[in-house]
């Protein structure tokens, strides 16, 4: 009883800097998430972050905006993952979100060099049933995640969903207001 009232408190004391992340809203998508991600990471210790987005054309996730290690893999146009593919793909079709301890003996999916992460935790970003892409932190220490950092995970990745969504919707009224405007 004594050790689960101490790993509450440490994930509490853990989740306080989420509320400032919950709390954010910047101007702009990209500032937002890369905000999330910055503050994410710091708060996880972890020595990177991304957030992917899904392509429902193409059934593929893309890198969109990334703090840490690796921070040119949004640059790569290119950067393609498929669903249940690799660390990200796999992470994207989990329910609830998947930790790998040693990333380095998986296979590479993409071109893009891991930056000596070993170890990686990550959570589905999800509307509903709908999914959005994925946000994920990684270590160049194995074994580095536990479930409480999914936890954390989740709670930022439904504020990560949230913008998201609030952006779609936002450029979806645009498109419908701007021929309204235009017409005589």
């Amino acid at each position: 009883m004594q050790k689960r009232t101490i790993d509450e408190r440490a994930t509490f004391k853990r989740l306080r800097p989420v509320q400032v992340i919950a709390q954010t809203s910047r101007p702009g998508l990209k500032d937002t998430l890369w905000y999330l991600l910055r503050r994410t990471r710091l708060t996880l210790r972890a020595d990177a972050a991304t957030v992917l987005f899904f392509d429902e054309a193409s059934l593929r996730l893309k890198p969109i905006v990334s703090d840490g290690l690796g921070e040119a893999v949004e640059e790569d146009e290119d950067l393609l993952i498929p669903l249940g593919k690799g660390i990200a793909g796999r992470i994207a079709t989990s329910p609830n979100g998947l930790i790998f301890h040693n990333v380095v003996e998986m296979p590479v999916i993409s071109g893009a060099s891991r930056g000596g992460v070993k170890s990686v935790a990550g959570v589905p970003l999800r509307i509903g049933d709908r999914l959005l892409g994925v946000i994920h932190v990684g270590s160049v220490v194995s074994v580095f995640f536990e479930e409480n950092d999914l936890l954390i995970l989740r709670l930022v990745g439904e504020r990560v969903a949230a913008a998201v969504e609030r952006e779609r919707v936002l450029k979806a009224e645009q498109r419908v207001a701007t021929p309204a405007q235009e017409s005589p």
